[in-house]
C-alpha cells in the first residue's frame, strides 16, 4: 500500500456531519492489528471538499512513569466509522464506537 493509499483509508464517508461529530464525547471498543483499545474520548472530525471525513478518536493513556499522560488519536477507517452510533447513554457518552 502506498503512503497516499494509506492516508486516503482514513478518510470515510459518513452518516453523521462534522458539526454532529466534533467535540462529542466517546465510548470506544476498537481493535487493528493486535491493538485491543476500549475506554472513553472525545471525536475530533474534519471534513474536505469532497465531503469525506477524518474522524479521530482522541483519549488520554498512563504512562510509562508516575504522573506521565500520553495523548493518543486513533483514526477511524471506514468499516470503524459505520459502527459509530449515538450512545444510548447520554450520560456515559454522546457516541459509541467499535459495538460497545
Amino acid at each position: 500500500m502506498s503512503d497516499m493509499e494509506s492516508v486516503e483509508k482514513y478518510w470515510v464517508v459518513c452518516r453523521w456531519r462534522v458539526e454532529e461529530l466534533n467535540r462529542k464525547r466517546v465510548e470506544f471498543s476498537l481493535s487493528r492489528s493486535g491493538l485491543n483499545i476500549k475506554g472513553r474520548g472525545e471525536i475530533l472530525a474534519l471534513r474536505r471538499p469532497d465531503q469525506k471525513l477524518q474522524i479521530k478518536v482522541c483519549f488520554t493513556t498512563m504512562g510509562r512513569v508516575p504522573n506521565e499522560f500520553v495523548e493518543n488519536q486513533w483514526m477511524l477507517d471506514q468499516a470503524e466509522a459505520d459502527t459509530l452510533l449515538e450512545h444510548p447513554d447520554k450520560k456515559v457518552a454522546d457516541f459509541a464506537v467499535g459495538g460497545v
